[in-house]
């Protein structure tokens, strides 16, 4: 059922986004996109290494590990709102009433 599951996710956001604010947390908690690891995987990996102080010869990524085909691991295309093309009107009605305003601009998402 979408309801309950789009529920379960914007739970875990809102979880994930409330210790990312957390200033009493001593966690390093870096939020990133899927659209970027799809518009730029090396620049991607690059702001996570940087970010928690990997040295980047650690990791050796080809550009062949880099790109995944559309559909190759898992049932979904995974395009970017991909909700929109196989959601029906109503449970995209749903979704835009229960996903919270602020994740629209946390994330950058079009409404």
């Amino acid at each position: 059922d979408v309801q309950n599951y789009l529920r379960l996710w914007i739970n875990f956001l809102q979880d994930w986004l409330s210790r990312l604010k957390d200033t009493n947390l001593d966690l390093k908690i870096l939020l990133m996109r899927y659209e970027d690891l799809r518009d730029d995987p090396t620049e991607y990996f690059s702001k996570v290494l940087d970010f928690y102080e990997i040295d980047k010869s650690l990791l050796k990524l080809t550009d062949d590990q880099l790109t995944v085909q559309k559909g190759q691991l898992h049932y979904r295309v995974g395009s970017v709102d991909e909700w929109r093309q196989v959601y029906t009107s109503d449970q995209k009605e749903l979704a835009a009433q229960m996903i919270p305003e602020e994740f629209y601009s946390i994330f950058r998402w079009a409404r």
